[in-house]
């Protein structure tokens, strides 16, 4: 549980910060012995229709040079009928083993209301979690409650608090125990004056001790851009004496795609290459996608937001974005182009974007990943 939640922590921070996943993504690890960086695994995203996503990763023998399949998500979209499939594979012994599903039930803005877990075990498909999330007006959630299927109870639930400008401000956690709720963690995130989230803190409560106490906390850094360019993490135990930390440095490309990502540790008060990822990007969105009425339209796919630039559109207008059934989902104003949409709160899948202005409109699609 810590490690999901400090783990969960790293990614948000990530996923906030940059605004596309790649088309693939190649992780090194530092070689102490050789002093270079080594091929650990590779991730390729591949988008087979309008409703299928593949996720694919492989992993280097450097001893044979070869690249050997390791595992897949598949994740497919049915907005028609208001739910999501998604299946785990592993490659064993040359061939793909379906290990985990879920089915996730969606409302009728396309976030996740229920999900169903299942494991193979002995080619028998069992379920093993069952998981309820409650929101606000359809889009904003506000509890997340985890079943265990052995006695159908909910035995942990998670509530999430918002500041006035839509950011998750924290988050609090609890178990069941003999019929009553306990907390057991605790996060808060604070952000900068451009709202980009510049760090948390997540405490948790030792059963043991019988006290709090801070589990990990990170704090980010942005360039003029407000690009994320570095990142501190560190962790701690009960007596408060640091056991893990590292430090993110991060290089993006011209259109403010994450390029490079190196991690360095801590080892004996000096900090040391650990890790390195290197991202690629889709032709058409690294050099932008053209829409009819020179709508420019990247990065596409996108993660947290999307920004559009025209030339021989006006400078103010309107847009706005519709999914996959046919529902505007989002609607606004800009007095000038190249300003972000913030669409951190959208479903997965495919979106159109109409763009308006006093006398021309354009449309173009993109992906919310």
């Amino acid at each position: 549980m810590k490690r999901f939640a400090a783990l969960f922590s790293l990614l948000l921070i990530s996923l906030t910060a940059f605004s596309q996943n790649p088309e693939s993504k190649l992780r090194e690890g530092w070689s102490v012995a050789n002093e270079e960086w080594v091929n650990e695994m590779e991730t390729f995203f591949t988008y087979e229709n309008e409703n299928v996503i593949l996720t694919l990763n492989k992993t280097y023998n450097p001893q044979t040079g070869v690249w050997t399949n390791h595992s897949k998500t598949t994740n497919e979209y049915y907005p028609v009928e208001n739910y999501k499939y998604t299946l785990y594979e592993t490659w064993i012994e040359n061939q793909w083993i379906e290990s985990t599903k879920q089915i996730d039930s969606l409302n009728a803005a396309g976030y996740v209301t229920d999900a169903a877990r299942f494991h193979n075990i002995d080619n028998e498909w069992i379920p093993t979690s069952h998981f309820k999330y409650v929101y606000q007006s359809d889009t904003l959630l506000i509890e997340e409650w985890m079943q265990n299927l052995a006695d159908l109870t909910y035995d942990s639930k998670t509530e999430h608090y918002y500041n006035e400008t839509g950011g998750r401000d924290s988050t609090k956690s609890y178990y069941l125990l003999s019929g009553e709720w306990n907390l057991y963690s605790f996060m808060h995130y604070e952000y900068t004056p451009f709202n980009k989230i510049a760090g948390y803190v997540y405490w948790l409560w030792d059963l043991t001790y019988q006290t709090w106490y801070l589990y990990n906390e990170s704090t980010s850094f942005y360039d003029n851009d407000q690009i994320l360019v570095e990142r501190h993490y560190f962790n701690y135990n009960i007596e408060n004496e640091v056991i893990n930390a590292r430090r993110y440095f991060y290089s993006a490309n011209p259109d403010g795609t994450l390029h490079q990502s190196i991690i360095k540790k801590s080892v004996d008060d000096e900090w040391v290459n650990d890790l390195r990822q290197t991202y690629t990007y889709p032709v058409a969105s690294a050099i932008s996608e053209k829409a009819p009425g020179n709508l420019i339209l990247y990065p596409n796919p996108a993660q947290t937001e999307i920004r559009f630039l025209t030339d021989e559109m006006g400078s103010r207008g309107s847009y706005r974005i519709i999914n996959a059934t046919g529902k505007t989902v989002m609607n606004g104003s800009f007095s000038e182009s190249n300003n972000p949409i913030n669409i951190r709160e959208l479903p997965s899948g495919f979106y159109l974007i109409e763009i308006r202005t006093h006398d021309k409109t354009a449309i173009s699609r993109f992906v919310k990943n």
